[in-house]
C-alpha cells in the first residue's frame, strides 16, 4: 500500500472514531448494577411481592378463626307500637313499654369443636402463603435470568457492531487503495465498483446492528423498571462464565430440591389435601359456646331524665349438624378429591419438566463450549486468510473477489465468535437457573460488578 493510501485509510478510521461518542464510565452499568435495579424497581416482581404479602395476611385471617370472637353491637329502635324494655323474668313482673329504645350488647363466641375444619382451613391458608412466596422466588429468578440475557445480548451486539464497523473500515481502506491503483492503471474500474458495492452492503448491516442493539437496551430498560423519563441503560463488560458441574444427575437431584416451582406445586397438592379435609369435616357437628351481655334503655326525652334502664346477660352452647343436604356435600367432597388428584398430577408434571429442563440446559452448555472453541479457531484462520489475500491482491497475484470473499468470511467469523461467547455465558447461567441456584448471588460473587 502506498503512503497516500495509508494516510487516507488512517484519516477514514480517525473520522469514524471521532463520530462515535462512547458513554462515560459513570453512565455504564455492570451486570450486578442491572440486577440490583431490576430487583428494586421491576413492577412484575413488585406485583408478585404484593401477592405474597396478601397471602400472608389471608393466612393470618384464617388462623384467627380458631380464636374467640368478641363483638359489640348497638342500635336504636323507634316503633309506632311501644316495645318492651326487657323480657319478663318472672310472672307478674311489671313491664315497661316505650316507642324509643336504645340497646348495646357485647357478645363473645368461642369455637369448641368443628370436626377439624378450622385446623385444616388454617393449614391450607398457610400452604397457600408458602406457595406464593415460592412463586415470588421463581418470578425473581426468572427476572434475573431475563436481565442477564438482555445484558449479555447487548454486550454481544456491541461486539457485533464493532466487528461490522471494523469490516467497514477495512473496506473503506481497501476502497482508497483501489482508487489509487485505478488512477495508476493497475486495476480496472470494476474492481473499485465491487468494493463500493460490498461497502454499501456492510453499511446497511451496521445500521441494522445498531437498531437491534437499541431495541435490546430498551428491553433491558423495561426489565429494570425504567420509564420513558429515564435514560436507556448502557452496559459494561460481561462477567466470566459460570462453571458447570459435569454430573447432570447431580444437577437434577439439586433442582428437585431447590427449584421453587416444584416446591410451589407440592404445596398446592398439600393445600388441596387440606381443602378436602375442610370439606369432609362439614359432615361433623360444629359446636360453639357463646355469652352475651346486653344493656337496654328507654331513650330519654330532650332535657329529661333516664326513665328506664335494664341490664342482663345470657349464654349457652350452639350445635349445628347437617342432616341432609340433597347430595350437595357429597358432590363437594368428590370435587375436592378430584382437585387433589389434579394437583398431585401437576406436581409430578413439574418434576418431569424440571428434569427435562436441567438435562436440556446441560447439553446446551456442552454444545456452547465446543462451538466457542470452534469459533475461536475459525476466527484465527479467517484473519490469516484475509491478510494473505489482501497482500496477494496488492502484489497483483489475486483478484479483488478473493479479497472481498476473505473479508466477508472474516466478518462472519468475528460475528460467530461474538455469538458463541454470548451463548456460552448465557448457557452457564441457564444451567444454574435450571438447578435452582441463586444466579444473582453467584454472578455478583464471581465478579458481576466488573465494568
Amino acid at each position: 500500500m502506498s503512503l497516500p493510501s495509508r494516510l487516507a485509510a488512517v484519516l477514514i478510521i480517525l473520522a469514524a472514531a471521532a463520530g462515535a461518542t462512547p458513554p462515560t464510565a459513570e453512565h455504564v452499568l455492570s451486570l450486578a448494577d442491572c440486577v440490583r435495579e431490576a430487583l428494586a424497581a421491576n413492577p412484575e416482581l413488585g406485583a408478585a411481592l404484593t401477592r405474597a404479602e396478601a397471602a400472608d395476611a389471608a393466612a393470618a385471617a384464617t388462623a384467627a378463626g380458631r380464636l374467640p370472637r368478641l363483638d359489640l353491637t348497638a342500635g336504636y329502635l323507634y316503633s309506632e307500637r311501644a316495645q318492651r324494655l326487657v323480657q319478663p323474668s318472672f310472672q307478674g313482673e311489671v313491664l315497661r313499654y316505650d316507642n324509643d329504645i336504645a340497646e348495646a350488647a357485647v357478645e363473645v363466641r368461642v369455637p369448641l369443636y368443628a370436626g377439624g375444619r378450622l385446623v385444616a382451613r388454617t393449614r391450607a391458608a398457610e400452604l397457600t402463603a408458602a406457595a406464593s412466596h415460592l412463586a415470588l422466588a421463581s418470578t425473581r429468578q426468572d427476572l434475573v435470568l431475563n436481565v442477564i440475557a438482555a445484558y449479555l445480548a447487548a454486550v454481544e451486539q456491541r461486539a457485533a457492531i464493532e466487528a461490522v464497523q471494523g469490516s467497514l473500515d477495512a473496506l473503506d481502506a481497501q476502497l482508497a487503495v483501489a482508487r489509487t491503483m485505478e488512477e495508476v492503471g493497475r486495476i480496472p474500474p470494476l474492481d473499485r465498483l465491487k468494493v463500493e458495492v460490498r461497502a454499501a452492503a456492510v453499511r446497511q448491516r451496521l445500521s441494522r446492528a445498531r437498531r437491534d442493539r437499541e431495541l435490546i437496551l430498551h428491553h433491558l430498560a423495561t426489565l429494570l423498571g425504567r420509564g420513558p423519563e429515564r435514560a436507556t441503560p448502557e452496559v459494561g463488560e460481561a462477567p466470566a462464565p459460570l462453571p458447570v458441574d459435569n454430573d447432570p444427575d447431580a444437577l437434577v437431584a439439586e433442582a428437585l430440591v431447590s427449584r421453587p416451582e416444584i416446591g410451589a406445586a407440592r404445596h398446592d397438592a398439600n393445600r388441596a389435601r387440606e381443602e378436602l379435609a375442610v370439606t369432609a369435616g362439614e359432615r361433623w357437628p360444629a359446636i360453639d359456646a357463646y355469652a352475651r351481655y346486653t344493656a337496654r334503655s328507654v331513650a330519654p326525652p330532650e332535657g329529661g331524665a333516664l326513665p328506664g334502664h335494664a341490664e342482663y346477660g345470657s349464654g349457652g352452647v350452639s350445635l349445628k349438624l347437617p342432616l341432609w343436604t340433597g347430595g350437595e356435600l357429597g358432590a363437594r367432597i368428590a370435587q375436592a378429591r378430584a382437585r387433589l388428584a389434579e394437583a398431585e398430577h401437576r406436581a409430578r408434571a413439574v418434576e418431569l419438566r424440571i428434569t427435562e429442563e436441567v438435562r436440556r440446559e446441560f447439553a446446551g452448555h456442552a454444545e456452547a463450549v465446543e462451538r466457542e472453541e470452534v469459533a475461536k479457531r475459525a476466527l484465527e484462520q479467517a484473519r490469516d486468510a484475509f491478510a494473505i489475500e489482501r497482500a496477494n491482491y496488492e502484489l497483483g497475484r489475486s483478484a479483488i473477489n478473493d479479497v472481498l470473499d476473505a473479508q466477508a468470511a472474516l466478518l462472519e467469523a468475528e460475528l460467530a465468535h461474538a455469538q458463541a461467547g454470548h451463548d456460552l455465558a448465557l448457557a452457564g447461567v441457564a444451567v444454574a437457573r435450571a438447578a435452582g441456584r441463586d444466579v444473582a448471588a453467584l454472578l455478583v460473587g464471581r465478579g458481576g460488578d466488573r465494568r
